[in-house]
């Protein structure tokens, strides 16, 4: 182990939910009692009762009150419905992200989805002013599909040939409402060049019709730093939660870089947006990123309410193996990448929505690591704490209470204290390393990306 460096960082991940009895308020006559401790809480509640113009649900009023208490204490509690989510398993297979000025980029594509695979209808190219349909868009582009750093302008909201909404600056909420409800997207997408400095223009706008399909959409994808114009030495490999399926899905990404035949030694993880999950999952990736190669290391130290006092504490650890979630029975085993990749180097990509278990996972690759791992992009989120679930008595409610706060490990001095917390605070690149963008861009001239990518030659 080496001695750590880096600004105090922080960890989080759900625990599993445990069912902990009945949890619910009860009223006494028409009013609600509320602990003795919460006194201006029960007046509220007796002037509602002596004069609200109607009637009061107590019954419901109950639940909302709950809710309101568990959404006040923090950012991380909350009560929440158990019902059936009326989702479609419907996608297209891309990934949108928009930024503060509600502008929309295609920020991730799955392998072999109807995004990456779909072909332009119609193409402008503004480089020469000349519009192409057809078979003649198609052979004019070169390559189809949507590609990272595509800029979604106009999304076809009615029937009619004129119905394309214009996106630009429109509310991510209600562009993520037009994107989820459609069956098929009809897009106007906006593609652009970019000149030795990196500096971008418009060059192509394309028309796109792509019909949802029910599909497995990839956490993890694993890129051959060739296609995305970093050239032999490098891969890169994306995680953008840990979700169930993450395990087979990031054991399949490392085994492709492991087998990538133009031998890659440097990878790049890019935890961009990745907002963490379950904590079993982040076990078993950190566990290909462990130097000496254990079985099982510790990654935090948890100091939790054990219901009656702020006296429980436990570990969490790596893993080397875990279920399938894709085949029953199976059990996934990780390999090191330091043992299976002569000079193996690997740097993490964050950004502020990087939280939770992933910022666990950047600390301990880089706390585990020979040399140090080097962070690119800007700060992470800062979630040090984890949350307990429980099932309410009426069956239709969940309550995540916010129960209990991670410790980090600091070599100081050749001994391992775990005292630090990145709650609030996060993990924040060195100063070479900080780049912050308001947009996506291709893969190729990704200022993150190139950033991470000199970081790893030049170390």
């Amino acid at each position: 182990m080496k001695r750590k460096v880096l600004i105090a960082a922080a960890v989080v991940f759900a625990l599993a939910a445990m069912s902990l009895g009945a949890c619910t308020w009860y009223g006494a006559g028409r009013g609600v009692d509320l602990p003795s401790e919460a006194p201006f809480a029960q007046q509220v509640i007796e002037y509602f009762d002596a004069y609200y113009y109607e009637d009061i649900d107590w019954s419901e009023f109950q639940y909302q009150l709950g809710a309101a208490i568990a959404d006040g204490v923090d950012n991380f509690s909350g009560l929440y419905e158990t019902g059936p989510v009326n989702a479609s398993s419907k996608m297209i297979g891309a990934t949108f992200t928009s930024n503060v000025y509600n502008e929309h980029f295609v920020s991730r594509l799955n392998a072999n989805s109807p995004a990456e695979t779909a072909t332009p209808y119609q193409v402008f190219d503004y480089l020469n002013g000349v519009s192409y349909d057809g078979t003649l868009a198609e052979e004019m582009m070169g390559t189809v599909g949507l590609k990272r750093g595509d800029e979604i302008v106009g999304l076809k909201t009615s029937g009619d040939a004129s119905g394309f909404t214009r996106v630009q600056n429109l509310e991510s909420s209600v562009f993520s409402q037009y994107t989820s409800s459609l069956d098929t997207l009809d897009m106007k997408i906006h593609r652009y060049i970019y000149d030795e400095n990196g500096e971008r223009k418009l060059a192509y706008e394309l028309w796109f019709r792509i019909e949802k399909q029910v599909f497995h959409s990839d956490t993890a994808r694993y890129i051959d730093g060739n296609d995305i114009g970093l050239g032999d030495g490098f891969g890169y490999i994306s995680l953008s939660e840990f979700g169930d399926t993450a395990v087979d899905d990031f054991a399949a990404a490392a085994q492709a870089f492991a087998d990538d035949p133009s031998s890659p030694t440097m990878l790049l993880l890019d935890l961009r947006g990745n907002g963490g999950g379950k904590s079993d999952i982040l076990g078993f990736i950190a566990s290909y990123f462990v130097a000496d190669g254990s079985d099982s290391v510790p990654m935090a130290r948890y100091v939790y309410n054990t219901g009656g006092g702020r006296d429980g504490e436990t570990w969490f650890n790596t893993s080397r193996s875990i279920a399938s979630v894709k085949e029953e029975g199976k059990t996934l085993t990780s390999f090191n990448f330091y043992e299976e990749i002569e000079g193996f180097k690997v740097a993490v990509l964050t950004d502020g929505n990087t939280a939770s278990s992933s910022e666990l996972l950047t600390w301990t690759i880089d706390f585990y690591s020979p040399d140090g791992v080097p962070t690119v992009g800007t700060t992470t989120y800062g979630k040090g704490v984890a949350q307990t679930v429980i099932r309410l008595a009426n069956g239709k409610y969940e309550l995540w209470i916010t129960n209990g706060k991670y410790y980090l490990p600091l070599d100081i001095g050749g001994e391992v204290v775990w005292e630090t917390s990145i709650h609030g605070v996060g993990i924040s690149p060195s100063e070479e390393n900080v780049v912050s963008t308001s947009k996506v861009f291709d893969y190729r001239y990704d200022p993150v990306i190139v950033r991470a990518a000199a970081a790893l030659a030049n170390n």
